[in-house]
């Protein structure tokens, strides 16, 4: 099956050491439950709209944060039965009204009596010494924020679809439900014909069931750019022009590289929602030459992407 790829991706984090064991496993229980969603839907036993709502209820119960390095309880929501079940501890109950701290009422200055001797000015107290400003944290690169985008055009033709796509267009959604944009591959396809921009992000929208355009680099950004896009906290698909100049020929190739990027401390539900959708996307996108995933800083350097159109021309 196609949808094996996910598990094949996930076993080879396993061994690569990008995921533990235990994450493994509960990502394969995972798979298996939403293979019996899909399943239903596809064989009429569930209807669309009951499709859609035990979609949204099983991703939502996916919502919990990984726990690492964190002396407070971080309490979690999981899918009954798997491992991290048994090890989340009840949820609280949320504190009392009244205990909760009322907003602080403005204070006005009491007009003063006509008979009352005016008061002594007050000393003027010495400027305190300014305190040291707290640590920033670190961005993944040192670009500012937003530098080198581009507003995203709506009036390009999207009609055409990527030639590998014609083999899944009947699947309008990958098995997590999730559809593709016709945005996306239209600026893919302006990207890879025009060459009008250096690179584009996508991710799957707030409603969690569409890949929608995220942002779109100026033709003459730079890659520190286009990785300091990329969210600290969360998943992203990005596709880059990357020039590769070959130190034999002293010619320069350009590749279109995919980039999926799921950071170590996005959600569970993230990696596993984005994960599961990579194969699906990546078929509209017709012509790329290499591919980059990424979970930290490191390997979104510049040099590991050159590596990898590097073993991609090589292995021609």
């Amino acid at each position: 099956m196609a949808d094996l790829a996910v598990l094949r991706t996930a076993k080879q984090a396993l061994d690569e050491g990008l995921l533990n064991p235990e994450d493994y496993d509960f990502i394969k229980k995972a798979f298996l439950r939403a293979q019996q969603i899909k399943a239903g839907l596809d064989a009429g036993f569930i209807k669309e709209e009951d499709f859609v709502q035990a979609r949204d209820s099983f991703l939502h119960s996916l919502d919990f944060a990984l726990v690492g390095g964190s002396s407070q309880p971080v309490y979690t929501q999981s899918v009954p039965g798997s491992p991290k079940a048994a090890a989340a501890p009840a949820m609280p109950p949320p504190a009392p009204v009244a205990a909760r701290a009322a907003p602080a009422a403005p204070q006005r200055n009491p007009t003063p009596s006509r008979d009352a001797a005016p008061a002594a000015p007050a000393p003027v107290a010495a400027p305190a010494a300014a305190a040291p400003a707290a640590a920033a944290v670190p961005r993944i690169s040192a670009a500012a924020p937003g530098a080198g985008t581009v507003p995203i055009p709506t009036d390009l033709p999207t009609s055409a679809r990527g030639a590998r796509s014609s083999s899944v267009a009947s699947n309008k959604t990958s098995m997590s439900g999730i559809s593709v944009n016709d945005q996306c591959v239209a600026i893919f396809n302006h990207i890879k014909t025009k060459s009008a921009y250096k690179w584009v992000t996508f991710k799957v929208n707030d409603a969690g069931n569409e890949v929608v355009v995220d942002q779109l680099g100026a033709a003459d950004s730079s890659y520190d750019q286009f990785i300091n896009i990329l969210p600290e906290n969360n998943c992203r698909y990005g596709v880059y022009d990357y020039a590769y100049l070959n130190a034999d020929t002293n010619q320069t190739v350009n590749k279109l590289v995919f980039v999926h990027w799921a950071s170590d401390t996005a959600t569970t539900k993230n990696k596993m929602m984005y994960a599961s959708t990579k194969d699906f996307l990546k078929s509209y996108l017709d012509g790329l030459g290499a591919e980059l995933q990424a979970t930290d800083t490191k390997e979104l350097a510049e040099s590991e992407m050159r590596e990898r159109v590097h073993q991609a021309i090589t292995r021609k």
